[in-house]
């Protein structure tokens, strides 16, 4: 599974690759990258997307397709 990261880098937001240097996106709100990111996520599949809060603190994670979750919680 590849694992993208949302980060906020100065005053603008990024979203790269784990592991590597090159940004996939760039914008001025967390709203505008969200809006880009997902479908970029949806269409490659089999990806884990890892949302930061602007402090940098992890705040959240979404897998694309959603079935292909490794921890699905237990019911």
């Amino acid at each position: 599974m590849e694992n993208y990261h949302i980060v906020k880098k100065g005053s603008e937001w990024i979203m790269k690759k784990e592991g590597s240097q090159r940004i996939i996106y760039k914008t001025n709100t967390k709203k505008e990258i969200l809006k880009l990111a997902i479908p970029y996520a949806k269409s490659k599949g089999n990806v884990s997307l890892k949302i930061h809060k602007e402090n940098g603190q992890f705040q959240e994670e979404r897998t694309y397709p959603k079935g292909n979750d490794p921890y699905p919680p237990r019911g």
